[in-house]
């Protein structure tokens, strides 16, 4: 059965319409596989990028591990040499502490001492057989049997040994102390940070119909390099510091045009213009932040560190403000002078326009920061 012309392309028109109808409210089917390529793992060069970086990584974690210690000061001492008289120590031929003090315990026990010839009859709580254990000594020939007896006489009362007997002088040790230093509030710091870039991008629809397919570097990508460098003065914690920093901003897009292809399942697919979007941008700017040293168990060489840098584009004169933030460890590295490393990320809270004007792009980084810090008294 044949038709004419007329039916064949109206028949035509309605298929192309019904297919192409739906275009603008179904995504395009090449999308998912541009997202599943920009996560899959890239190149042999990415690869060892990102091998390179975990090494860095683990090898600065473990240098943050290593505390020096200064080395133990010996405490000299002074030796003093005393000059004691033996006849203060043994007391020949008498029985009572040389220097004529005598306590008043040992005086009332001693008028009431009966003399050595006399005969004293103990009670029965008190009779006991005792065997004799003091010898005959040069330096105490009354020692014996008498004074056995008298130690039952004897009141019970506290023994102060040494009393009234004096004492030698003996000349104070000298010993040579450290004395301790001041509270430092003042201090210069000087760091430096890598970082690796990303961006949330806000495309202006009024500028161009349409933009598809974009392509962003992968992660730990050399392409998405930044640094930054700060310096400046730390007061009671307070830091005011001036920086620079570069930062580079690179991806792939395309312009959508009017025409289509149809793929290998027969569904239409829109052609595009590839574009690329590669700019670095130089920011220089001032920043206050507050850092904070750690006083806990377990924590107290840890620091943290907090505050807002403002910045301006060199090229485009545009202005940055962005929240940082870093943690870390601090190694002693001499005497006042401190390392401090640790994570580092900063976000900015506006939007930069970019050179093609069409697009509009909030980064947020992050690296790892190395400062050194020295403290002043």
């Amino acid at each position: 059965m044949k038709y004419p012309d007329d039916q064949i392309n109206e028949r035509l028109r309605k298929a192309l319409l019904a297919r192409l109808s739906q275009i603008e409210d179904q995504p395009d089917p090449a999308l998912a596989r541009i997202v599943l390529a920009s996560v899959a793992p890239g190149n042999r060069m990415a690869q060892q990028a990102r091998w390179i970086l975990t090494a860095l990584f683990v090898l600065l974690f473990s240098i943050s591990l290593y505390d020096p210690k200064l080395p133990a000061r010996v405490l000299s001492r002074d030796a003093s040499y005393v000059p004691v008289n033996p006849e203060s120590i043994y007391a020949k031929g008498e029985n009572q502490p040389r220097g004529g003090i005598i306590p008043s315990a040992q005086k009332e026990t001693l008028s009431h001492r009966p003399p050595a010839n006399s005969v004293v009859t103990a009670t029965a709580d008190l009779e006991k057989s005792v065997t004799g254990t003091f010898s005959s000594s040069p330096y105490n020939p009354g020692a014996g049997l008498a004074a056995m007896d008298d130690l039952k006489l004897l009141e019970s009362r506290p023994a102060v040994p040494f009393e009234g007997i004096p004492l030698p002088e003996i000349e104070s040790v000298h010993q040579s102390r450290r004395t301790p230093a001041l509270k430092q509030r003042w201090g210069l710091v000087l760091g430096f940070t890598p970082m690796n870039t990303s961006h949330l991008v806000r495309i202006n629809s009024a500028n161009h119909p349409g933009y598809q397919n974009f392509n962003f570097p992968e992660n730990f990508s050399s392409r998405k390099i930044a640094w930054k460098v700060q310096a400046g003065a730390e007061y009671k914690g307070f830091q005011l510091l001036l920086h620079y920093a570069r930062v580079k901003q690179i991806f792939e897009y395309e312009l959508a045009t009017d025409e289509f292809v149809l793929d290998a399942q027969k569904n239409p697919l829109r052609k595009g213009i590839e574009k690329q979007l590669d700019q670095t941008l130089e920011f220089a700017g001032l920043g206050i932040k507050k850092n904070i040293d750690l006083t806990a168990a377990g924590l107290k060489n840890y620091f943290v560190n907090a505050g807002l840098d403002y910045s301006r584009e060199l090229t485009s004169k545009q202005n940055a403000f962005w929240v940082t933030v870093s943690a870390g460890r601090q190694v002693r590295l001499h005497q006042n002078t401190y390392l401090m490393i640790g994570p580092y990320a900063e976000y900015s809270l506006n939007r930069l326009n970019t050179s093609e004007r069409g697009f509009q792009l909030q980064p947020y980084q992050v690296g790892f920061s190395f400062n050194l810090k020295h403290k002043i008294n």
